[in-house]
């Protein structure tokens, strides 16, 4: 069965398992220039009309209808002279071929690959441990243990100390630029292991998002980064990353993207049992 790779010009590539599929997409463009199709197993991009011309023609019905007059029976051509008068039809229609490619194909420009990390959370300010601990001592009468202080510490500054970053290669042409070979890398310095993170990565073109998706990172541990790889390639100008969530039963954090806090103690806002 072959597979394609569809992009209608709308920077959203789509994953066809078959060729009745693509015919559907295909019909369903009205502009087919902008149409770009990419077979499994080659190197680059097609145009719609260089790909229609990769197709097999139709065959043709070859077979004669009976003549009833008595008009005189032609002789056929030499065998020697049929086969060059193929060969030079299909070499027209190979150069022909040749030359709608050439000048339709986007030809890409490869770029410096780009790396991005989030910026610090507007919900997770940077907090001075050793005032807020002096604080809560005084309040409590009492010390706090070492566990308790390193924990207070972690769940307040956990954006020092879980870090996101995304890289991806970038291509450029007179279409735009396009992010592909995606790599999400996540490490973990926490000195415990973490349930659950699941972050977010995003394209945007002129400052409108143009694709987006979350992944899932499970029980990270501290010894060493974890990755994930995006399949496929997005068009748009810039690339950007960020945490939606994280929880970690054996510190008690429970870090949402969404949320001021989950107690409304700012002291330490993503306390969680």
């Amino acid at each position: 069965m072959e597979k394609y790779l569809f992009n209608d010009g709308t920077n959203v590539i789509r994953e066809v398992q078959s060729r009745e599929a693509l015919n559907a997409l295909l019909a369903g463009v009205t502009d087919k220039e902008k149409v770009s199709i990419w077979i499994y197993n080659t190197h680059e991009w097609m145009s719609y009309a260089a790909f229609m011309g990769t197709q097999p023609a139709s065959e043709k019905n070859t077979e004669k209808q009976k003549k009833t007059d008595t008009s005189p029976v032609l002789k056929p051509a030499p065998r020697s002279l049929r086969w060059l008068r193929n060969a030079a039809f299909i070499f027209i229609a190979i150069a022909g071929i040749l030359l709608v490619y050439n000048f339709t194909r986007v030809k890409w420009t490869p770029l410096e690959p780009v790396t991005v990390v989030p910026s610090r959370p507007d919900n997770s300010p940077f907090v001075n441990i050793d005032s807020l601990v002096q604080v809560i001592e005084w309040t409590r009468g009492q010390k706090l243990d070492k566990v308790t202080r390193t924990n207070l510490g972690i769940r307040n500054n956990w954006p020092d100390q879980i870090l996101l970053k995304a890289q991806a290669s970038r291509d450029s042409s007179a279409a735009g630029t396009r992010f592909h070979d995606l790599l999400i890398t996540l490490d973990n310095a926490t000195g415990y292991q973490l349930d659950e993170v699941v972050a977010e990565w995003s394209v945007w073109k002129e400052q409108r998002l143009v694709s987006s998706d979350t992944i899932r990172f499970e029980k990270i541990n501290y010894t060493a980064p974890l990755q994930r790889s995006i399949v496929g390639e997005v068009r748009g100008d810039s690339l950007s990353v960020k945490v939606e969530r994280i929880r970690a039963r054996v510190f008690s954090f429970c870090y949402a993207a969404d949320k001021k806090s989950n107690s409304g103690n700012l002291t330490d806002r993503w306390f969680c049992r």
